[in-house]
């Protein structure tokens, strides 16, 4: 009939794995398993410096895991890592709900001097100066405050690389 089929080339191990489940599971299926245990492994700092040369030519090989348990828990990872990357999908911890413990060093927001920040007392108040009228109508550019910032870099000078000369109150 001139129809072949075409073999896989997946080890024995390997086709357990991606093998038709019951229905009725609840889930997307092996098809979803395997996608997202490819997130969680492209994703993981191991394999990403352990298979730099082939992620740089845009060729990687994707590990399958021992077990179908492993694979299990690989896509869950890779399903968190995959509504971390969703800005539209809320992430209990992260997004909605009580902060993580270990993001809360990253996100708690704070002044330079390490109190609180006081909304009510102005402490987020933005106020700018962009400039003002010259001679002729000329926009002249106002006068910037030069400020140390906690990383070390100064901050307003005019006339530095692309900067806009401006005034920031924080």
């Amino acid at each position: 009939t001139g129809a072949e089929r075409v073999a896989g080339n997946n080890t024995h191990p390997g086709q357990q794995l991606i093998a038709p489940r019951p229905a009725g599971r609840g889930d997307q299926g092996e098809g979803a398993d395997l996608f997202f245990h490819a997130i969680a492994t492209l994703h993981a700092p191991v394999y990403r410096s352990e298979n730099a040369g082939a992620l740089r030519q845009d060729w990687p090989r994707i590990p399958l895991p021992a077990s179908s348990a492993l694979l299990r828990a690989s896509a869950a990872l890779g399903q968190q890592v995959a509504a971390l990357l969703d800005p539209e999908t809320p992430v209990a911890g992260v997004t909605r709900g009580d902060l993580l413990p270990a993001l809360l060093p990253l996100a708690r927001l704070r002044r330079a001097d390490g109190s609180s920040v006081q909304p009510q007392a102005g402490d987020l108040t933005l106020t700018a100066g962009w400039g003002h009228a010259g001679r002729g109508g000329i926009v002249m550019p106002a006068r910037a405050r030069d400020r140390a910032r906690l990383h070390g870099r100064r901050t307003g000078s005019a006339g530095r690389g692309n900067r806009v000369a401006g005034r920031t109150n924080l």
